[in-house]
This record gives C-alpha cells, sequence and structure tokens, in this order.
C-alpha cells in the first residue's frame, strides 16, 4: 500500500484553517519522502441531512484540495453504513486504504459515530501503530476562528468579499454552459448560463462582477445569480457576460469566479432601461 500523511477533516468549503492543515500535512509528508492524502466526504453532510447545503460540490471541492497540494482525495461515504462506523471502525477503514505514516489535523476534530472520537482517541490509536501525530491550532481571523458556517453566513448575505477573505480562492461556480433563451444576445450582451447544482447553498440574488479562464485566458464579466424578472422568470440561473468575449461556449465546463456584490436584482419597466443598467454593471469591473 501507498506510505501516507493523511490531513483529516471536511474541508468542505476549504477555507483558510483548511488550508493550514493541509500544508502542514504536505510538509510532514515531504520529510518522510512519502505523498499526501487529505480526507473529505463524497456528499455534503448538512445537504444530506436535510440541513441546508453545500459551499462547493464535491469536484470543485476536490479541484481545490488537489491545488493544496493533495496527492490522494479519500472520498468517504456519505450512506448510513459508513457514518454509523464507531470511532475505531473510522480509523480502520482509512488504513485498509493506504499505510498511513501519520494524521494531520484541527485542534477541534471529531470523528466517527456520534462524533465519538477525539484527539486522544486518535493518539492512542496511532501510538499503538507508531503514527506520528500533527495538531493544527485554530486559524482566526478577527479574533475569530474562520469556520464553514462563517463563510456561509457572508454568502448567503452577498457579501462575498468577506468569504472570499476566508477562503483560499474566490466562490465559485462550476457547471456546463446551457442554452437559454438567448435573450442577452439579443440585447447585445450576449451570456453563458450554468445552472447550479441543488447541493450547492443559494447565494444572495443580484449582480456581481466575477471571472472565468477560457483557453487559459483570464475574462472579466459581469454575473446574473438568481431569477430574471424583468422577463417574468423565476429559475434560478447563474448568468455571465464576459468583457471582450463573444465566442460559442455552449457545453463546455466553465468555472465562473465571484469577486464583488453590484446591486440587488430588480424588475426593469423597459428593455431600454434594462440595456442601460447593464452599461453601467460593465462600468464596475476593473480593467486588469
Amino acid at each position: 500500500m501507498e506510505k501516507v500523511i493523511i490531513a483529516l477533516g471536511y474541508f468542505d468549503s476549504v477555507h483558510k484553517g483548511h488550508e493550514e492543515v493541509i500544508v502542514k500535512a504536505k510538509a510532514l509528508a515531504q520529510k518522510l519522502k512519502i505523498k499526501t492524502a487529505v480526507l473529505t466526504f463524497d456528499k455534503d453532510l448538512s445537504y444530506f441531512f436535510g440541513k441546508g447545503g453545500s459551499v462547493f460540490t464535491f469536484s470543485e471541492r476536490e479541484k481545490r484540495l488537489k491545488d493544496l497540494g493533495a496527492n490522494y482525495i479519500v472520498k468517504y461515504p456519505v450512506n448510513k453504513t459508513y457514518l454509523s462506523k464507531g470511532k475505531k471502525a473510522f480509523l480502520n477503514y482509512l488504513n485498509s486504504l493506504y499505510d498511513i505514516k501519520g494524521y494531520v489535523f484541527g485542534e477541534d476534530f471529531t470523528f466517527g459515530k456520534n462524533a465519538k472520537g477525539n484527539i486522544d482517541y486518535i493518539k492512542t490509536y496511532a501510538k499503538e501503530k507508531g503514527q506520528l501525530i500533527e495538531v493544527v491550532p485554530f486559524k482566526e481571523i478577527d479574533g475569530k476562528k474562520i469556520s464553514t458556517t462563517m463563510v456561509k453566513e457572508y454568502l448567503i448575505r452577498g457579501e462575498i468579499e468577506k468569504a472570499n477573505s476566508l477562503l483560499t480562492l474566490p466562490y465559485e461556480v462550476t457547471s456546463k454552459v446551457i442554452r437559454d433563451r438567448g435573450i442577452g444576445k439579443s440585447l447585445g450582451f450576449p451570456t453563458a448560463n450554468l445552472l447550479i447544482d441543488d447541493s450547492k447553498i443559494n447565494l444572495k440574488n443580484g449582480v456581481y462582477c466575477g471571472y472565468a479562464y477560457i483557453n487559459g485566458k483570464r475574462y472579466k464579466g459581469i454575473i446574473n445569480y438568481g431569477n430574471r424578472p424583468t422577463f417574468g422568470l423565476n429559475k434560478v440561473l447563474v448568468e455571465v457576460h464576459f468583457k471582450n468575449f463573444n465566442a460559442n461556449l455552449y457545453g463546455k465546463t466553465l468555472t465562473v469566479y465571484f469577486e464583488k456584490f453590484i446591486r440587488d436584482i430588480k424588475k426593469f419597466s423597459s428593455i431600454e432601461e434594462l440595456k442601460s443598467q447593464i452599461t453601467k454593471d460593465l462600468g464596475e469591473i476593473d480593467n486588469d
């Protein structure tokens, strides 16, 4: 089996506290000249238990974890069988996948059925197996522990810049570009339209500044997140109009990053009023 140091946690929003854990795990692995594995769940726990949505989909999370240096992603199944594993069974399962030489985790890490596993237990377990342990202190901002709950609160309020200050990369939506009604194109502002995964929490509906990389080049644009009341449409959608870009993106998978909240969505009295507002919104985009 592959020898690894494993970073333990949920890593649901891949915030800067999570980054600390993964960076420490990577450093320890490099010291031992072995690989780094990162544990995460294959589905969002909040969504699974009907308690809200996730910040990112699994694929979005996986991409971010690999960007931080994870060689392997351990997808822990979210189902009744695996969530009912006790603390020892949980660790035994991980050890059946890799030859674990050490664990790195945050000081509040718990695991196993009813979160009965804690630092004291894993220390005892690791000592018996000759494995290393590294506990990473909380990372704070303004005297408060950075948490996924904090990230979600900012996103729901549309405070995207505050949320982004906690994340390793700006908030994103990754999805295939779909065909819609072509209204944006008819107005002279063609858009790339993306459906939002049902498991994700809803941002505050509004117009945002953001960007995407298309064929390796960064394009900035304005993002309409939510419904389209001027046209009587209530389906939540991400519509992006990129500045200085007009190629066909249908069927391509696109990652759109959100940078700044511009304004609330509103119903316009005429198409001309809407076009005038879009022009103003484009003026909010930095020219970098």
